[in-house]
């Protein structure tokens, strides 16, 4: 178990290139990226996001001084799209990787995920009171993580054609 508090800081330009060797990294293959980025592609999807352009708040994780994962949050309504796959409406959803493959299996997932939801995604959207994460039903250390982070189950849902969980924590079980 690692020992530290987690922090975190917006996503910045200066970012592209650790978030591009985090993306193409081995272990974000089986869930999160399947296909391999460019830079030139990392850059053009989180670029919009970084300067406001997309209603999507991204964070880079760090430990100490140390970053070591992503991760963001929107509001489920201005995503019609994700909202009418995932059958939400009201309320935010989170993204989360680690990208340092040493520090995966370490307790960071939880701590991550409990520290961004009180200290940054409900700060963002006061007036929610519910988060939801979804997982690919093939990752059971994902599902494993949220778990511990106190999401519960909501129900099995087909994410991007692939069958998947979708998780919810109440804002008041925090």
């Amino acid at each position: 178990m690692l020992q530290g508090t987690v922090t975190f800081r917006p996503l910045a330009h200066a970012d592209m290139p650790l978030l591009h060797g985090w993306l193409n990294a081995p272990h974000m293959r089986a869930h999160y990226q399947r296909q391999p980025m460019t830079l030139d592609e990392v850059i053009a999807k989180y670029t919009p996001r970084i300067d406001g352009r997309v209603d999507t708040h991204c964070h880079i994780a760090l430990l100490g001084d140390k970053p070591f994962g992503k991760i963001q949050c929107f509001s489920n309504a201005h995503f019609p799209d994700f909202s009418a796959e995932e059958v939400l409406d009201t309320g935010i959803s989170l993204d989360i990787f680690i990208g340092e493959g040493d520090m995966i299996g370490q307790g960071l997932g939880p701590r991550m995920l409990q520290a961004y939801l009180k200290d940054v995604a409900f700060r963002i959207f006061e007036g929610e009171t519910h988060c939801y994460i979804c997982h690919a039903a093939d990752n059971p250390a994902a599902i494993r993580s949220s778990l511990k982070a106190g999401f519960r189950f909501l129900r099995d849902v087909i994410e991007a054609d692939a069958p998947a969980k979708l998780y919810v924590i109440e804002k008041k079980n925090l």
